[in-house]
């Protein structure tokens, strides 16, 4: 996404998947071979790993997400931008103090993964994310 000269990128796809060691066989099979480690995120009550082709397929990285903990709703799906932590970082901000002011969303810490995130909802009803990495240098 570019305005004014600043831009954003696709950090990565979520999907919410069953069972992850059974997701990491089947996206493995397309080429998504290289993966991070499992990763439990007990307040929010689910697992994730992430993984990427290792450029062997075109595209973002996908973050498979297990829920394991009763009475949890996520998206199914989501999309997740993020910037390049230079002058695109002051976009991202910008966007994420609108939608906080508008009630829309607020960012949440995420420590088992050092990063934060903002969820909220797309035009079109779609799941939408914006992600700050806390190991970025600004």
């Amino acid at each position: 996404m570019k305005k004014g000269g600043l831009s954003m990128k696709i950090d990565h796809v979520g999907v919410v998947v069953p069972n992850l060691e059974d997701a990491l066989k089947e996206y493995a099979k397309i080429g998504y071979t290289d993966r991070s480690e499992i990763v439990e995120i007990p307040h929010r009550g689910i697992r994730v790993v992430f993984i990427n082709s290792l450029g062997l397929v075109m595209g973002p990285d996908i973050e498979l997400i297990q829920i394991v903990k009763d009475n949890i709703q996520l998206a199914p799906t989501h999309i997740a931008f993020s910037g390049f932590w230079n002058e695109e970082r002051n976009y991202i901000h910008t966007l994420a103090c609108k939608l906080i002011q508008e009630g829309k969303a607020q960012w949440e810490p995420i420590p088992e993964l050092n990063i934060e995130v903002l969820f909220f909802t797309g035009p079109g009803g779609e799941c939408l994310e914006l992600v700050e990495h806390a190991s970025a240098s600004y």
